[in-house]
Parts: C-alpha cells; structure tokens; sequence
C-alpha cells in the first residue's frame, strides 16, 4: 500500500469530488535519488508545471527545460538560475526569441528556420534539436532536423558567427528499458558527422526516460554506456537528462467517483466504468495501480473482483483510463484513486463536454 499514503487517501475521502493530490516530500525524495547519476538535470515544466513542483527542482539545483512562454514566466517566478534553464519548442516566435537571448536562456533550435529566428534576436550559439523518427517512435518526424541536415544548422550559425553547441534527442520511451533507450539513442547519435559530435559541449538525451522506479544501479550504466560511446566520438562534454514523468508520475494520485458500472456490450468478460471526471484526451491508459474507496474505508480486494475497461466522462472513446485492469466489484458513488499520475495527465486534461479540469491538492 505504500504507493498510496495516508494523507493521500485522507484528502480524497475528505474532498467529496473528484482530483488530484501531489506530493511534495514524494517528489523531493524522487528528486532526492537522482543526485548519484553522472548527468546533469534539467527538469521539464512541461510534465507539471504547478509552482511547488518547479520549485522543489529548482531547491534540488536543477535547471528547467522549458517549452512555452509560460514555462519562460514560471522559470523567472520560481527563481531559477536562468542560464541553467533551456528552451527547446517546435515554435520559436522572434519575439520570444529575443526575450530568451535578453534572459540568458539557452535555446536547441528545431529546425534551420528557427536558427534564423535566432540570430535574428542577436543571439549566435544554440543547440540543435535532433530528429529520432523510426518505426517505434511516437513522436514521428514531429521534431528536430535529421542527423544529415544538422551540418545545415551549423553553418548556418557559423555565418553568424556563432556555433552548433549541443545536441538534443527527443524520443519515445513510454514502456521501454534504460538500457534499450540508451541503445536507440547511440543508434541516432551514430549518424551525426564526426565534426559537429567533436565539437559539442553537451548532449541532451531528452525527455523523461522510461517511467518507473528510478533504479539508480540500472539508470547509471545505461547513462555510463552512452558516456562511453560518445568518447569515442571525441565527444567530452556534458550529458544531460530530462527526467520528467520518471519523476513526477510517483508524486501525483487521481482520484475520481465512479459514475456509472454497466455490463460490456461486445465482451461478456468485462465491466465498463465510467469516471465522474474529465480525463486526457487522448488519453494514455495507465496500469495503476489502483484502490477502491467505499463508505470511507479501503475497499478489501478479497472478494469479487471484475475486469474492468475505465474511461473518463468526456463524449469520446479517447478517454480510456484503464483498459482489462482487475477491480473489486465496483459500484456507481466508489472513489477510485489512481497512482502514478503526477506527470502529463492533469496537464493534458480538456474542458471538453464542459468537464471541469479537476481540482490540485498540494500537501507538504
């Protein structure tokens, strides 16, 4: 029950509706676990952006990727050491490219066009946004310039007289290994020129890495075999992570009424559950894990249970919560709180079929 604390439980059988509960001693010992790893941190705003979170990475002496004029507001409210933070978005208006340069913010530019939004803000050096696109990834050829095109952005900078100081990658990692990811990583970084690798100051490995306990043993000889192979590609500068969801995800609970319970209609084996509550859209299913609150007590899983499809209130089958996770036997007015949704889930909620976004709760 661990992944469900006291207080956590208390709050939502205490608000009466539906939330979410984050936890700040939760998320400073999660922060707490990554400072033996040999890399820098930048933590992404993106993944919860609720002042207390970024504050708690910032204490911990992390910098800030940001991807958004907000994330830029929150960096500057919160404190943070700007030229530890960096700006990385598909979007760089010149506007805000000269309040970045103005601010000391670092900036990986998404493509060659962006580089000269760049140098028309003043700026000359910047890193480069890394394209990581292949049949697994998510993420398709939504971001970054491809290994081939990056000699592009580097000149381009070079006419400005700046330089190309970094790299950053970007790529799915949702249900992987540290292992394999660090494997799909080197695989894109092997295509970069010998020249541009050389002369980078750092490599970012982007975002996230994949969610779930941080096994410090295992994260660090993932993050020491990406080391060594970029030595031998004369490249002796930083590496820098962005542990978002592996972070925040353990620090955040969902806790949602059960609206409604009806029987399956095309599979006898299985219940439908529909949540009082707006959810992602689209949404990510999650594993959970999960307990069941009734009549103010923990509902005991010894009894019945039922395969259960979870899907939130709004008018779409986009909002799957949960699919085939087993459930004691449910009823319409039971709370269900959720782990693990600390990152990316009130973020990506809509008002869509006017739901309102659910409540914040911070405690700590």
């Amino acid at each position: 029950m661990t992944a469900f604390p006291t207080q956590v439980l208390e709050t939502a059988l205490r608000h009466g509706g539906s939330g979410f509960v984050y936890d700040i001693p939760t998320l400073q010992r999660q922060l707490a676990v990554l400072g033996a790893l040999p890399a820098d941190y930048l933590y992404p705003v993106k993944a919860n952006p609720i002042p207390e979170f970024v504050a708690c990475a910032i204490e911990r002496g992390f910098g800030l990727d940001l991807c958004s004029r907000g994330d830029v507001a929150l960096a500057r409210a919160g404190g943070a050491k700007l030229e530890r933070c960096n700006f990385t978005s598909a979007i760089l208006p010149t506007d805000l490219a000269v309040e970045l340069a103005a601010l000391g913010i670092s900036v990986d530019v998404d493509s060659p066009a962006q580089t000269r939004a760049w140098q028309a803000a003043g700026a000359r050096d910047a890193g480069a946004r890394v394209c990581t696109a292949n049949a697994a990834s998510v993420y398709g050829a939504k971001f970054g310039t491809t290994p081939e095109r990056l000699g592009e952005v580097a000149n381009a900078l070079s006419n400005g007289g700046g330089q190309l100081v970094g790299l950053h990658l970007h790529d799915a990692h949702t249900n992987g290994t540290f292992a394999g990811m660090a494997e799909r990583l080197i695989a894109v970084l092997d295509a970069v020129d010998d020249e541009i690798m050389a002369g980078c100051q750092y490599v970012n490995l982007g975002g996230g890495w994949p969610a779930g306990a941080l096994d410090c043993d295992i994260i660090g000889e993932a993050l020491e075999h990406v080391s060594a192979r970029l030595a031998r590609r004369q490249f002796s500068g930083r590496l820098i992570v962005e542990p978002g969801e592996s972070v925040a995800g353990p620090c955040g609970w969902l806790f949602a009424r059960i609206g409604a319970v009806k029987s399956h209609p095309l599979d006898a084996m299985r219940t439908v559950v529909a949540l009082d509550v707006a959810t992602p859209v689209p949404c990510r299913p999650t594993t959970g894990p999960f307990v069941v609150l009734r009549a103010g007590e923990i509902l005991s899983t010894d009894g019945d249970e039922l395969l259960a499809d979870i899907y939130g209130s709004a008018n779409t089958g986009l909002d799957s919560f949960a699919l085939g996770v087993v459930q004691p036997a449910l009823r319409e007015g039971d709370v269900l709180v959720a782990a693990n949704q600390g990152a990316y889930v009130r973020q990506l909620t809509s008002s869509f079929n006017e739901r309102p976004l659910p409540d914040a709760i911070v405690l700590g």
